[in-house]
């Protein structure tokens, strides 16, 4: 199969953050995500930009299509 995925201008991805995405959708799920580390004053900090995904974990459709999480995250 083939992958898309796009980058802002203003973003970076992290060392092995498209490795690990692709192994995950490896496993068979339609649809993966990851999170965003924020920036602050110039410097990556530990909190996610996106809520309602702190770990990894699967999501339900149900939750997805409810908006039960919000921010920035990174799809492939």
């Amino acid at each position: 199969g083939e992958f898309v995925t796009f980058l802002d201008d203003d973003d970076e991805l992290l060392s092995g953050a498209l490795s690990t995405l692709m192994q995950k959708a490896s496993e068979g799920y339609a649809h993966v995500f990851g999170n965003c580390l924020m920036e602050k004053e110039g410097n990556l900090s530990k909190e996610f930009s996106g809520k309602g995904l702190e770990k990894d974990s699967e999501i339900s459709k149900k939750d997805f299509l409810m908006a039960k999480f919000s921010g920035e995250f990174f799809s492939v």
